[in-house]
């Protein structure tokens, strides 16, 4: 009684000759994901959002402190990482553009990791994210080095 749209033929053309159109173009194959990834994605994200405010918070009222320049260090690349890669599959999508897509999601994850062990190595070797943000704030443009309490009851 009622046809499937996927049945029936485009308009002027028979079944058979719709049929024999597909074998002769085929869709390029792509991978599909379930339908939860968009929302686990999404979900994620806003995990990551959530996560990032109390430490930015905690960074503001306690001043510099290692522990959370590291995680300052790995929330933030993760967070920036998971916002440009929407966009990226938003408006570069892959279905139609799948050698930019590729492209531009191998420079965001080789540019996530290099920012993250950047600031890896800026919080080890340097001040630290806090102390460098605090410096900005104030405008303070001298060197202290981070001593910790186990250091300064050494000297």
């Amino acid at each position: 009684m009622f046809s499937s749209p996927i049945s029936r033929a485009p308009a002027g053309l028979s079944p058979t000759t719709s049929n024999s159109i597909r074998q002769t173009h085929p869709t390029p194959s792509i991978e599909h994901k379930s339908k939860m990834h968009g929302s686990d994605h999404w979900t994620y994200e806003r995990y990551f959002s959530i996560l990032t405010i109390p430490i930015l918070g905690s960074a503001i009222a306690f001043g510099p402190v290692w522990g959370l320049d590291y995680a300052l260090g790995v929330i933030v690349p993760i967070h920036v990482h998971m916002g440009f890669d929407t966009m990226i599959q938003d408006y570069v999508p892959a279905r139609k553009y799948a050698f930019a897509n590729s492209v531009l999601s191998w420079t965001l994850t080789v540019t996530t990791g290099l920012v993250a062990y950047s600031l890896y190595t800026f919080n080890t070797v340097d001040v630290g994210v806090t102390a460098f943000v605090q410096r900005l704030w104030t405008g303070d443009s001298t060197r202290k080095l981070r001593i910790s309490e186990q250091d300064a009851d050494l000297k």
